[in-house]
């Protein structure tokens, strides 16, 4: 499955805006659909560490922030809840 981008998703929720309103966002808990509830928080730009499947949003400290490897760490991508 391809990641999707920042582009990717305003585009598509563009599309859908001018059908079908402005309507309430929701997401879903997984891909089976067991569960679901409103999207509350505004999106926000961190590091993703995949390997970890952590999150990082605390970009004050981004600057003095290194990985195990002592890489500096950056903001590469967007938690959307």
């Amino acid at each position: 499955m391809k990641n999707r981008t920042v582009s990717d998703l305003i585009k598509d929720l563009e599309e859908i805006k001018a059908i079908h309103g402005d309507l309430p966002l929701i997401y879903a808990k997984d891909d089976e659909g067991n569960d679901f509830d409103y999207v509350f928080f505004s999106p926000t730009p961190g590091y993703f560490d995949d390997d970890a499947c952590e999150f990082i949003d605390d970009v004050e400290d981004f600057n003095s922030m290194r990985d195990e490897d002592d890489k500096e760490l950056t903001i590469n991508a967007v938690c959307v809840n």
